[in-house]
């Protein structure tokens, strides 16, 4: 669905569609190959031509249909309300790319539309390439080119824009010519059929008791189309209009004026008032739409629920349409059981879940019992065995799939809402179409709040800005729908399919960086602190400290801010190929694997350790000497900057040049900083710095405290490490090791391979 190329075809699943309900043609659009079809009920006739009209590409149009037009003998009036509906009915702005202005001397290939939707603008290039050419608009008039009458002025008298709840758009406008008074109006075929003249009281396309006996052929026609295009996928609207007098314009302008003066109910009443006049409508046709999916969006949600996550669809489309896209997108799977929950009442909704939830838990109950019974005789430990758990995808093959309408009854309910939730966690794959935005965001926040997990949402409009705000985490996909989604976003993609990267490879590095990072926090506080607590059992808890209130101060600044921030921004546990291959391994944060209850615990006893460690050892070698309080606070605060680096090298798993500079230059910094300024006389009067590390420096002892120190302190951590990863690796340890031989290998090969080619070079030459 993009302007710059339009073609005409037949039905098929990958084209779009604009459908005039008459019963003798089939009139199709789409951007595919340069031939049109006219689709008869007994022939379907081909040929090739050349457009009438300039646009970006050749536009190829049905000859047969563009003649029928220009014959005066065969216009017909509802194929003519149909095309002027598609040029009026619309948010298009019209530009000028030539030099004529004039609505008189304008040329057809001088206009360019700029539509505020991809959908918009196939629509009206559409309408264009049958001799409907929108050639002027202004907020208050419009000059549509016909094929058989010319130019028609027509004045807008009211144009009521689309939203969510009426799902529809409508302008009323008056022919120049004629001074006839017309009401076109598109939106949902719910909302149309509601509002046909024929079928006020009924809603054939939803409920499905449509009386063909009481119908116009040409909105039973138009109907079987609509079904067809939804089961092909595509996007559908609906046409139609209406005749109206002035007296009753005016009535009505009046009432929607007194609407928009309202301060009490105004929306109540301006929904009222619109109902109004919407209302009593004629069935002009109906329009299919191909909503293509971008590259890699079945192999993006495939790979996304391999790791584990659950993918819910919210969609506005009808309820064939998403179950197709569903199917396309591999949401839906060709053996899968999919359940469907179409209430018309708060009673056969609850009646409905009840009886689903009562299938599932026998189901359940029996694959428990198989289970049971069956006992492989070679069980095999899979990866996804070693990362097993709770988020493994649910036993049963089954799909749920539910209205708005249906989602209305259940939200405002506590019980139908957690009958619901135990259906969905139970299926593997969850779709609901004829969703409002509002319904998105409510959908959203229940998942959020009732199940207590992690949602993301991911949309490429302005009716996904409620949900995306909703959900904890928002991703925004910039495409032809506008930028209200990528604003309103935490993140922002060009396509789809990089949210598998986003989530699988940058979302386990981000939960494996903060998780050692938070863990490395707590560890280098309370082993700081720690030092000064155990000075304080041999000075009576006076408060002192051994170590000035500079080197206090920029301990946590300067001399260990950088490289704690360069590991938390750029340490990988596992390389991108790996984690997009094996995508299993993003269920570590899922179930929260690095940063356990024990893994804190742990980590501050060997901060107590480490302090003891840095303290005692300093203590016990300037024992009964007459080392002073400013030179043996020099030496804890050197062990312990240097401790505390080393510890963090050994929790970095992944070392480019930068993490080498910070870490051995932030130890560097230490010394530097600690020797231009102790050689200034700050003239402080509790702990005087002045050339104590000069004089510190001269001690054998002062070297021996900071070699032995970090050893003995980190021998434990190191010794345990190595344990774990011999005797008790994990699933990401494991594959660490096999990276590292698969790249010790290549390395090997690519060696072996350059020598093989020094030494062919002499022969070669």
């Amino acid at each position: 669905s993009t302007p710059s190329h339009i073609y005409i075809l037949p039905s098929t699943p990958s084209h779009i569609y604009i459908l005039p309900s008459t019963p003798s043609h089939i009139y199709t659009l789409t951007s595919t190959p340069s031939h049109i079809y006219t689709h008869t009920p007994t022939s379907l006739v081909g040929s090739t031509a050349e457009s009438q009209v300039s646009l970006k590409a050749p536009l190829v149009v049905d000859n047969a249909l563009s003649d029928a037009l220009l014959d005066p003998s065969t216009r017909m009036d509802c194929v003519e309300d149909f095309f002027l509906n598609i040029a009026l009915c619309n948010t298009v702005v019209i530009a000028s790319k030539g030099t004529h202005h004039t609505l008189d001397t304008i040329l057809p290939e001088d206009v360019v539309y700029e539509a505020e939707s991809p959908d918009e603008a196939a629509l009206i290039e559409a309408a264009r390439a049958y001799g409907y050419i929108l050639t002027a608009k202004s907020q208050h008039s419009a000059t549509v080119h016909t094929p058989h009458r010319g130019p028609i002025r027509f004045k807008i008298l009211k144009t009521l824009e689309f939203d969510s709840v009426r799902k529809c758009m409508s302008v009323v406008v008056q022919e120049v010519d004629t001074n006839r008074l017309v009401l076109y109006s598109k939106g949902a075929d719910s909302t149309i059929y509601r509002n046909l003249s024929r079928h006020q009281s009924g809603l054939p396309l939803l409920s499905g008791q449509h009386k063909m006996a009481d119908s116009d052929p040409k909105e039973i026609v138009t109907e079987q189309h609509l079904s067809m295009y939804s089961r092909l996928g595509l996007r559908t609207l609906c046409l139609a209009k209406r005749v109206i007098s002035k007296e009753e314009y005016q009535k009505w302008l009046h009432s929607y004026t007194q609407a928009q003066l309202s301060v009490v109910n105004k929306e109540d009443l301006l929904s009222e008032s619109v109902r109004g006049i919407e209302r009593q409508l004629e069935l002009l046709g109906a329009t299919g739409i191909e909503d293509r999916l971008q590259d890699g969006v079945p192999e993006t949600i495939e790979g996304l629920r391999i790791a584990g996550v659950n993918v819910w669809v919210l969609t506005g489309d009808k309820q064939e349409t998403a179950i197709s896209v569903g199917h396309s997108s591999k949401l839906l799977s060709a053996g899968m059981d999919i359940m469907v929950l179409n209430a018309t009442s708060q009673e056969s909704c609850m009646e409905m879940l009840m009886s689903h939830r009562e299938e599932i838990n026998q189901q359940l109950a029996s694959h428990s019992r198989s289970s049971e019974q069956s006992s492989p005789r070679h069980p095999l430990l899979s990866l996804h065995s070693v990362l097993g758990g709770s988020v493994s995808a649910p036993p049963l093959n089954r799909a749920l799939v539910l209205d708005g309408l249906t989602i209305e009854h259940i939200l405002p309910h506590k019980a139908m809402r957690a009958t619901l939730l135990e259906i969905a966690k139970h299926c593997r794959s969850v779709l609901c179409c004829r969703v409002t935005p509002l319904q998105k965001a409510e959908v959203v926040r229940l998942v959020k709040e009732d199940l207590g997990v992690m949602t993301l949402a991911v949309g490429d409009g302005a009716n996904d800005v409620s949900m995306i705000q909703t959900a904890n985490v928002g991703v925004g996909v910039a495409g032809r729908e506008g930028n209200q989604a990528v604003i309103a976003s935490d993140f922002s993609m060009a396509r789809f399919r990089f949210l598998e990267r986003l989530l699988l490879v940058h979302g386990h590095w981000c939960y494996s960086r903060l998780a050692n990072m938070m863990l490395y926090f707590f560890y280098k506080n309370v082993a700081f602190a720690a030092v000064l607590f155990w000075y304080q059992l041999f000075n009576g808890f006076s408060a002192s400290t051994p170590i000035d209130g500079v080197n206090l101060i920029i301990f946590n600044l300067i001399y260990t801010s950088l490289p704690i921030l360069v590991v938390a921004i750029a340490d990988q546990d596992l390389h991108a190929e790996t984690l997009l291959r094996d995508k299993c391994y993003y269920r570590q944060g899922q179930q929260s694997r690095v940063y356990t209850r024990w893994r804190f615990w742990l980590t501050m006893l060997d901060a107590l350790y480490e302090s003891a460690v840095v303290f005692f050892i300093a203590y016990g070698v300037y024992f009964n000497t007459d080392v002073g309080v400013a030179e043996f606070g020099v030496v804890i605060n050197f062990s312990i900057v240097i401790t505390t680096s080393l510890h963090l090298a050994l929790e970095t798993l992944h070392w480019t040049w930068v993490h080498h500079l910070v870490l051995w230059g932030s130890i560097v910094l230490t010394f530097t900083f600690n020797m231009i300024y102790m050689a200034i006389d700050t003239k402080q009067s509790i702990i005087d710095t002045y050339w104590v590390l000069y004089v510190a420096a001269t001690n054998p002892a002062y070297w021996f405290v900071l070699l032995i120190t970090p050893i003995i302190a980190l021998l434990p951590r190191l010794v345990a490490k190595v344990i774990e990863q011999e005797w008790f690796p994990s699933c990401v340890q494991q594959a660490r090791a096999l990276e590292g031989r698969s790249s010790r290998y290549q390395g090997h090969l690519l060696g072996r391979a350059f020598s093989q080619g020094l030494c062919a070079q002499p022969h070669t030459a």
